[in-house]
């Protein structure tokens, strides 16, 4: 059976006939529809010993999204896209915030301050690694003199699950670390009882 991304996104080869913005959107796009597949939850099972052995559990599967999103990235990186990828550090490889901020970086045309503003439109929450997400979205916001509390329109822009969205705005405490907060809890809950939140 052919691999589901490969047959929808077009590969990106860094051409200038290539827009990286709307290839971007499209892999952010068919990736949050992919991650929630349910053959991509990574390791599975009872967490073992207690909360911290659910800690762990969980930020095994992040680390199991995030590498298997980055590959789904790199693969679709080919011709002079794929050279500029073996220029860059194998941390930055495997990661995939890091790689998508270095792919804006290299593809997306502008001064710095518009490429920062791209970088910051197009931040999405990948998985479950809302710290992940909230700190790339906190780094970029100090990068453009933005207090954090000025950040939580972007936050949500950057959850592709309505229902997480939703619960997420569901407060009268509208900041940035209350939206953290409650997204990691949606989550959380999400993975313990997954058909009734998915």
């Amino acid at each position: 059976m052919a691999d589901p991304l490969r047959v929808k996104i077009k590969d990106f080869t860094g051409e200038s006939s290539d827009s990286a913005q709307e290839w971007l959107s499209q892999f952010d796009l068919i990736v949050g529809h992919y991650i929630q597949h349910p053959n991509f939850q990574g390791p599975q099972g009872p967490p073992a010993g207690g909360a911290a052995g659910g800690a762990q559990a969980q930020q095994a599967v992040q680390n199991a999204q995030n590498a298997e999103i980055a590959f789904q990235f790199k693969v679709h990186l080919t011709k002079k896209a794929q050279q500029w990828l073996q220029t860059q550090a194998q941390a930055v490889q495997n990661n995939y915030q890091q790689l998508r901020q270095a792919f804006i970086g290299r593809y997306v045309n502008g001064d710095p301050q518009k490429m920062l503003e791209s970088q910051l439109h197009n931040l999405r929450l990948v998985g479950s690694d809302v710290d992940g997400y909230v700190n790339s979205l906190l780094e970029i916001g100090r990068k453009l003199n933005r207090a954090p509390d000025t950040l939580t329109g972007t936050f949500l822009m950057g959850l592709q699950n309505e229902l997480l969205k939703t619960h997420v705005m569901g407060t009268d405490n509208h900041t940035i670390e209350n939206y953290r907060q409650r997204a990691k809890l949606y989550l959380s809950e999400s993975q313990a009882l997954p058909s009734s939140r998915m």
